[in-house]
């Protein structure tokens, strides 16, 4: 008997270490769509997940949504990162940090309350996810920050 897509999600995010639908793979620490060559989650440690910031197809979306809404509903902490892969930390940091320095200038220029509010919610969003990055990708990435 096959699992559903939604079964697969809410194993991986419960902690198993194997399993499969009929498109989605858990093997090891990480969640597959349609095979090994799409990660969709990898797990670091603790409630800590890299989640690919990549998309590729309406059905690895919707493979993706279900994982991400599991991961979310057991408390999991998301850092979005290209492909799942530590290597692009280091350029999603420096990526966050030019995106900061300009939401702080817009931040400083709006001219509405609701605005500004906008632009605070996506540098408190942004400054989380480089913490995240900073503190939970391995140390010898850390060094070359």
């Amino acid at each position: 008997m096959t699992r559903s897509n939604s079964a697969v999600a809410d194993l991986y995010a419960r902690g198993e270490t194997e399993g499969r639908s009929g498109n989605m793979i858990i093997e090891g620490d990480t969640v597959y769509s349609y095979g090994t060559h799409f990660p969709i989650a990898k797990h670091l440690k603790g409630k800590i997940y890299l989640f690919n910031s990549d998309s590729y197809s309406m059905s690895t979306s919707n493979h993706m949504n279900l994982v991400r809404r599991a991961l979310l509903r057991n408390k999991a902490i998301l850092i979005f990162i290209k492909n799942c892969d530590t290597d692009y930390a280091l350029e999603n940091m420096k990526y966050n940090k030019e995106l900061l320095h300009k939401l702080h200038s817009k931040y400083a220029n709006a001219r509405s309350e609701r605005k500004r509010e906008e632009y605070k919610n996506a540098i408190r969003e942004l400054e989380k996810q480089n913490k995240l990055l900073h503190n939970f990708v391995p140390d010898i990435l850390a060094k070359k920050i």
